[in-house]
């Protein structure tokens, strides 16, 4: 009925809901009283071509695009997220279902924002989600009014909690060991400390010490993380030794490091990537009830191949060792040339998800790369990276580093006995039905 409103009045309405689910639902209710245009065909044509081939979400966001409304969520692909909202910052799109992607950074024309029961898992939403997702409404430039209305079983205490609560302060995150292992092994890289005491005193100016009045806890917290530095090899006297260099390049955890460093031995691009799983950098994919047997057979039939040692099933980290488990599992998959569809439906996981998880991956798989490079040990972490970031076999590298040829075409050219070396001398026809039309005159003129 809000919605119907909306419509009536010609304003749009951007939903928050919990969920992606629940935000793709939001949308394909909608889509039964909507109506699409010409232009919203554009939109969701130039969605579907978003990956080499649509996948089921692909389809489905088209197809409701195509009536006018749409979802967002962090399992679309960029490039999909960047398409939907143009859309309905141009007024093409009246209905957006979105979890909380859209509630900050974000200038859109809702007149309207729904917030549909503001509670994720058993815990309310904090006071300042609830602003920032009302604060989408009545956008300077584009409305001179705007409403945020939320839908709640208990309306006295959205009102009490929400639209007059104020929202939580900001804290500090510093006195948090991951955050100032980073942080300091950065001021010794940029030159700005020499010492524990150039260290001290940059913790006494910093926003912690502002809120907190005092800065005791977390410049004794700094001179602990200088002392494992220089136990773990990445510091000497005042300066950064080749490790500590590297660490902080890469920008990774100096802990995680370590750990690379004392359990990286030669294995399979499977093992390598349970071990990039195990730091603190990655984000893992939840693991469904369904699945956690299929894993155990895993780690039972496959476990020589993991370099990180297995913990106990009571062991704080075991949930982790599984989560890498399902990663290595999936990425092993896509750059052994799965199609996309296979593993999304397989690991009931995103388009998005997956291209996250690859783009994350191929970073780390790099840093590891430099990090045992420094006591020169010798690996096929570049080739690993290399093949994650395409998702290809290690033949088909020197072909997908052409313009235009992704891992589908590259391995269609291969099939035909094409490689980088000989594509330029294969007949303009032949290529063009490999490959299509404008990819084939661009290779064949030395465009790359």
């Amino acid at each position: 009925g809000i919605i119907k409103d909306s419509l009536a009045r010609g304003h749009q309405t951007l939903v928050f809901t919990n969920t992606r689910r629940e935000a793709e639902s939001v949308a394909k209710r909608v889509a039964e009283f909507t109506e699409g245009s010409e232009e919203l065909e554009k939109v969701a044509e130039a969605i579907e071509r978003a990956l080499d081939y649509p996948t089921r979400q692909c389809r489905k966001l088209a197809d409701l695009v195509r009536r006018g409304v749409a979802f967002h969520h962090a399992g679309l692909v960029n490039e999909q997220r960047i398409l939907v909202e143009n859309a309905f910052r141009e007024g093409l799109i009246k209905v957006l279902g979105s979890t909380v992607t859209l509630v900050a950074g974000l200038n859109l024309p809702s007149r309207r924002v729904v917030v549909k029961s503001p509670n994720f898992r058993g815990q309310p939403w904090p006071v300042s989600l609830y602003k920032q997702a009302a604060g989408r409404s009545g956008r300077p430039g584009y409305d001179e009014q705007g409403e945020a209305i939320i839908i709640h079983s208990r309306p006295e205490f959205a009102m009490e909690y929400y639209i007059n609560g104020e929202a939580e302060p900001i804290r500090s995150p510093l006195a948090h060991e991951p955050t100032l292992r980073r942080e300091i092994i950065g001021l010794f890289a940029s030159g700005f400390a020499m010492s524990k005491e150039d260290i001290a005193d940059f913790m006494r100016r910093s926003f912690y010490a502002h809120q907190h009045g005092d800065a005791r806890r977390v410049v004794e917290m700094s001179e602990r993380v200088v002392d494992k530095l220089v136990a773990w090899g990445m510091l000497k006297g005042s300066k950064l030794t080749k490790l500590g260099r590297v660490v902080a390049e890469v920008y990774i955890d100096p802990y995680t490091a370590v750990t690379w460093l004392r359990c990286f031995e030669s294995s399979s691009p499977f093992g390598y990537i349970h071990l990039i799983g195990m730091g603190l950098e990655m984000e893992l994919p939840r693991i469904r009830g369904s699945e956690s047997e299929e894993l155990m057979y895993t780690l039972a039939s496959r476990g020589d191949e993991l370099l990180y040692p297995r913990p106990q099933p009571w062991d704080v980290d075991f949930e982790q060792y599984l989560r890498a488990l399902k990663l290595a599992l999936i990425l092993e998959e896509w750059i052994e040339e799965q199609g996309e569809d296979h593993i999304l439906n397989r690991f009931n996981i995103a388009p998005g998800d997956l291209r996250n998880y690859v783009r994350n991956a191929e970073w780390l798989a790099y840093a590891l790369d430099r990090i045992v490079g420094v006591e020169k040990r010798h690996s096929d972490l570049k080739k690993l990276s290399l093949r994650i970031k395409h998702g290809v076999r290690g033949e088909l590298l020197g072909l997908v580093k052409l313009r235009g040829i992704g891992r589908v075409r590259a391995r269609r050219l291969w099939k035909e006995g094409i490689t980088e070396k000989t594509i330029r001398n294969v007949p303009r026809e032949r290529l063009e039905k490999l490959v299509g039309r404008v990819v084939a005159e661009r290779l064949l003129s030395g465009g790359n």
